[in-house]
């Protein structure tokens, strides 16, 4: 008995703390090891940096983070952010007009910034989708070129041969140059050349895939009602919208070379206040701004001969934090707002209040507002084009030596 009772004593008591940390060791591994857990807790990371953050913690999860499924999921939560707008001053060089940043974001602006900051004086950015810059370099009219540079590798620029010969008979026509969606191939893009003359449109065009052009295509000849001008011009997919000054969208279709007219929905805003923006599958959406809301239209593509009206937002009650001293212009035939730029699939709105110059970026999913410039559509005009994070995130790969252990 009493030998007993001397090993007892003998025993020191287990530390709390220790019993306690071995508690909490077991109840992290419990939900860390459960990978339906670590997928809710992977969607609460506040930007894609974070994300890849978590995916280098091991192999396990870099697997989840780089899901597909995950990775749809994390962007309808998490919009890529724009870090800023491609801007051109006369006289200068092109620029990044930065974005306020959080801290995880601030290294991918300065990224940007710099790819920027290196083109030259007489370089124009043409494009930007995804991390890729069209830029071009007019030199003498006849010798003007195109190049393609990486936001995420500066000075990589990767040039575009001589587009084929088109025929300029008939008319002025105007020429652009649009980036495709091509992961494979970062100089993958379209040549555009577009005749408006009086009541009748037409176009050429011409496809740039793994360095070489396409034979040029002639669209049939478009008759409009009136003599129409074309305005903001949008691919999506095998289509390019444009919009016009009769109220109606031009569309051209790439894959038959034809011409269709989409008319506006009832009501739509003035033209200076439509912009529009890709649709995830097909179709369109189109933001308008009427007073003091703004409205998010989809068009569904083919087949299709209505707008659904899908959002209508109160802009004043939106940015009742920012404490908006001016709201109504002095000038009566000037819009109280006036949309700047949309963001792919409608994902974010960019537009100005005119009276106080207030510029604002709103994610359309949560309408969180957020004050970004001053005097935007004053000091660049239209001719800015949004820089965003990657989409998707780039992640490590694994050497086939790592994959088997």
């Amino acid at each position: 008995m009493s030998g007993t009772k001397r090993k007892r004593e003998e025993q020191p008591p287990e530390p709390a703390a220790a019993t306690a940390a071995a508690v909490a060791a077991a109840l992290i591994a419990s939900v860390l090891g459960n990978d339906d857990l670590l997928i809710e807790i992977l969607l609460r990371l506040g930007s894609p940096a974070w994300f890849v953050r978590a995916a280098l913690v091991c192999r396990r999860w870099l697997r989840l983070a780089s899901d597909p499924a995950l990775l749809r999921r994390f962007r309808a939560r998490h919009p890529p952010r724009v870090l800023g707008l491609s801007v051109c001053e006369a006289y200068s060089s092109p620029k990044l007009f930065p974005f306020p940043q959080p801290p995880d974001l601030a290294a991918a602006a300065r990224l940007a910034g710099g790819a920027l900051e290196t083109l030259g004086r007489e370089d124009w950015v043409v494009d930007c989708r995804n991390g890729r810059l069209l830029v071009q370099n007019p030199g003498d009219w006849v010798d003007e070129t195109y190049a393609v540079r990486s936001l995420l590798h500066a000075g990589r620029d990767e040039d575009l041969p001589p587009t084929p010969y088109f025929s300029v008979a008939g008319g002025t026509w105007r020429i652009e140059y649009f980036l495709l969606e091509d992961d494979d191939d970062p100089t993958s893009c379209l040549c555009l050349r577009t005749l408006c003359s009086r009541t009748k449109a037409r176009a050429q065009f011409s496809f740039l895939r793994s360095g070489v052009w396409s034979a040029p295509r002639r669209s049939a000849l478009m008759e409009l009602s009136c003599e129409a001008k074309l305005r903001h011009k949008l691919l999506s997919g095998t289509k390019i919208y444009m919009i016009t000054n009769v109220r109606s969208i031009l569309v051209l279709d790439l894959s038959t070379a034809t011409f269709s007219l989409v008319k506006l929905p009832d009501g739509a805003g003035r033209r200076r206040s439509l912009r529009f923006a890709r649709a995830q599958q097909s179709g369109l959406y189109l933001i308008d701004a009427i007073g003091y809301k703004l409205r998010v239209w989809l068009w569904r593509g083919d087949g299709a001969e209505q707008w659904e009206l899908v959002d209508t937002i109160s802009v004043r009650k939106a940015c009742d934090h920012l404490n908006v001293r001016r709201w109504k212009p002095d000038d009566s035939q000037s819009p109280p707002v006036q949309v700047v730029l949309v963001g792919d699939n409608a994902e974010f709105v960019i537009f100005e209040l005119v009276a106080s110059g207030i510029v604002c970026y709103m994610q359309l999913g949560n309408r969180v507002v957020e004050k970004v410039a001053w005097r935007l559509l004053e000091k660049f005009g239209p001719y800015a084009h949004p820089v965003t994070m990657v989409w998707p995130p780039i992640f490590p790969k694994l050497d086939k030596a790592s994959e088997e252990h």
